[in-house]
């Protein structure tokens, strides 16, 4: 009799309480008489003008420095690494206020994962989503300081 008791009943609760969590629902469970356990809604963080670059980070990853972009520099563009689904107008905003000067125009490059094989070892070449930022005349950007 107590293998089909209260056991299975817990799991059964647990199981509409994780689907409800799921809905991102607030969830209050009551377990026993004296105890209460409560689970918040979840939060997104998004990048605001009232913000002052504190989520910058996590939009910019990092400088994309090569030969290319390098001469790139002399005429006030600059490659950057962005993390994927980011729009130009937030990393306008980014980059305003991490590096203090004003952005002209904004370029977008999309580069796809690619298939590699190494022998019978197929593997994928992680794709990478970048910002070419062109600034007004007499701004620059210090990376080698």
């Amino acid at each position: 009799m107590s293998l089909f008791g209260k056991k299975g009943d817990n799991k059964k609760e647990e199981k509409e309480v994780s689907d409800k969590k799921a809905e991102g629902s607030e969830v209050k469970i009551e377990k026993g008489e004296d105890k209460e356990i409560s689970a918040p809604k979840k939060s997104k963080k998004i990048l605001n003008k009232e913000l002052d670059g504190s989520l910058a980070y996590e939009t910019v990853v990092k400088p994309w420095i090569t030969e290319k972009t390098h001469s790139l520099m002399s005429d006030g563009k600059y490659v950057f690494k962005i993390r994927k689904g980011i729009d130009k107008i937030r990393i306008k905003e980014a980059i305003e206020s991490l590096y203090g000067v004003e952005i002209e125009k904004i370029n977008m490059v999309n580069i796809p994962q690619k298939r590699r094989r190494f022998g019978r070892i197929e593997g994928k070449k992680s794709g990478v989503k970048k910002a070419i930022i062109t600034l007004r005349e007499g701004e620059s950007i210090e990376f080698f300081e």
